[in-house]
């Protein structure tokens, strides 16, 4: 019988379990890496807690994380949502409705006198017999992306009611094309997966020794809506069919998390007082021609001095 011997230093064709054998090693060992350095760095404190909820001193509490807007927003902004404590297992008797919205649901700028305190007036008077709780989750300037990534984690404490008034900053708020400080308007899937990243310890470490090397280039505080001046989006922008299409992916997804914790969901309009709040700014078309800049131009001149004199009735040339 006649037999091949394998030469010396040659290597013997490796079959399908030797290379299922090394995809998994070239897998398993970073994510295990990544595993060990997560854990590690949570155990040695570095980091914080990117919840919205975190452990308040007292036993089976929690309270709002002040930190938590860091995760879409610069740190310098300095915006937090409200405090507040609630327990993590709802009371007997209890009604617990959710908030989930922006600087308008928050209340700016006094929040004691906001949407929240007055729903939650209005409730203990139309339910004397029960204890009623309305979480005002709001915080100024985030959008449905943050929305939603409250709405997945207020689902796990009982709600029975979320009340959804968002809409207003989809555009200038975190992910959107006239964001002022992160507006590159990736697709949604990849917002969400780069949120994730950002949540973990090690995602923090790294975009921490990103942030030096930059040389801290982002605002040092907020400044409001004049921040977005040179970041205007005109109405006819392409980009803002990802907005419409992100914005309905969002609330689909919120509602999906209100209906797997057994909860309802309202979604509100927003309102908007045009008589006291015209438009930030105003920007026509590209491409017109001289003519049609110049009435553009004496129009929009006319309407400014009729709201500066408080003359709503006057007429453009």
């Amino acid at each position: 019988m006649n037999t091949q011997a394998t030469a010396p230093g040659s290597t013997a064709r490796a079959g399908p379990s030797a290379w299922l054998a090394r995809a998994a090693l070239a897998v398993g060992a970073p994510v295990a890496f990544l595993l060990a350095l997560e854990g590690g760095l949570r155990v040695l404190g570095v980091g914080r807690p990117a919840t919205f909820l975190i452990a308040d001193e007292t036993a089976g509490t929690l309270r709002t994380n002040p930190e938590f807007a860091r995760l879409f927003l610069p740190g310098g902004f300095d915006l937090r949502p409200l405090n507040f404590r609630v327990a993590a297992r709802k009371p007997p008797n209890t009604v617990r409705v959710v908030i989930l919205r922006e600087s308008a649901a928050q209340g700016v700028p006094v929040p004691s006198f906001g949407f929240g305190p007055q729903l939650r007036a209005q409730l203990r008077a139309r339910f004397p017999g029960r204890s009623i709780e309305v979480l005002n989750t709001g915080i100024v300037a985030v959008n449905s992306h943050v929305v939603y990534r409250i709405a997945r984690e207020m689902a796990r404490y009982e709600p029975d009611l979320f009340v959804v008034y968002a809409g207003n900053n989809e555009v200038v708020g975190p992910f959107g094309p006239g964001c002022a400080y992160l507006s590159q308007m990736p697709p949604l899937w990849l917002i969400r997966a780069s949120v994730f990243v950002r949540a973990t310890r090690t995602g923090q470490l790294v975009g921490a020794l990103m942030g030096r090397l930059a040389g801290g280039a982002a605002p040092a505080e907020w400044g409001g809506m004049s921040m977005f001046v040179n970041s205007a989006v005109p109405g006819d922008d392409p980009r803002l069919g990802a907005v419409y299409r992100n914005f309905e992916a969002n609330l689909d997804g919120i509602v999906d998390a209100a209906s797997g914790a057994g909860a309802k969901a309202i979604l509100c309009t927003v309102v908007a007082n045009l008589k006291d709040c015209p438009p930030f700014l105003s920007r026509h078309r590209q491409g017109l021609s001289g003519a049609d800049l110049s009435a553009w131009t004496a129009a929009f001149d006319a309407g400014r001095l009729a709201w500066r004199l408080g003359d709503p009735s006057a007429r453009a040339p």
